[in-house]
């Protein structure tokens, strides 16, 4: 009864790592720029009265084409975040760009603008890019309208399984008359 309970919470663990995820990024604000971050020419600032989930937020101001990056990352697979416009009315349109290199060039990955003045909007976009190192550039590209506000920026990654190079797996307790069977995992199969 023992091994069968060791068997089937070893079961739940490794399928729960296959399918898990892990924060790159979680960012909610606390301070502004961020711990690793790097502000543009122009940089957003800290809004403290109240953000998505706590009481902070990055305020990119009226008049200002404000722009901040991220440190890298390793392997990233989802962005998303929060944000709202101020006030009803125009509110400029939001980007979040990324590259191989902290200071560009740029490519877009999202360009949009939040239609609510009243709740914070969600944005989430699955990437698709090559394995490697990325940076991503939050950037207000019109500054001619409202304050926006942006928060709980976060950049998933999906656990991925890496195998040793032949691993032993052990099928416990086989139908009775068998002898467990071993079956030897190379690396690179899933």
């Amino acid at each position: 009864m023992k091994q069968s309970i060791k068997g089937i919470l070893i079961f739940i663990f490794m399928i729960s790592m296959l399918f898990g995820q892990t924060y790159l990024i979680d960012e909610t604000f606390g301070t502004v720029p961020p711990a690793g971050w790097t502000e543009g020419n122009s940089a957003p600032t800290q809004k403290s009265d109240g953000g998505y989930d706590d009481a902070y937020a990055l305020l990119y101001p009226e008049g200002s084409t404000a722009s901040i990056v991220t440190s890298s990352v390793t392997d990233p697979d989802r962005i998303s975040f929060y944000y709202i416009k101020s006030r009803g009315g125009a509110e400029g349109q939001f980007d979040v760009n990324y590259s191989t290199s902290s200071t560009g060039p740029w490519t877009n990955l999202f360009s949009g603008f939040p239609t609510s003045n009243s709740n914070y909007e969600q944005s989430v976009t699955e990437l698709d890019l090559s394995a490697g190192t990325y940076y991503f550039q939050l950037i207000r590209s019109d500054a001619s309208k409202k304050d926006l506000y942006v928060d709980l920026f976060q950049v998933t990654q999906k656990y991925r399984c890496q195998s040793p190079h032949r691993f032993p797996v052990l099928i416990m307790n086989p139908p009775t008359g068998l002898l467990p069977n071993r079956v030897l995992w190379s690396a690179g199969q899933t």
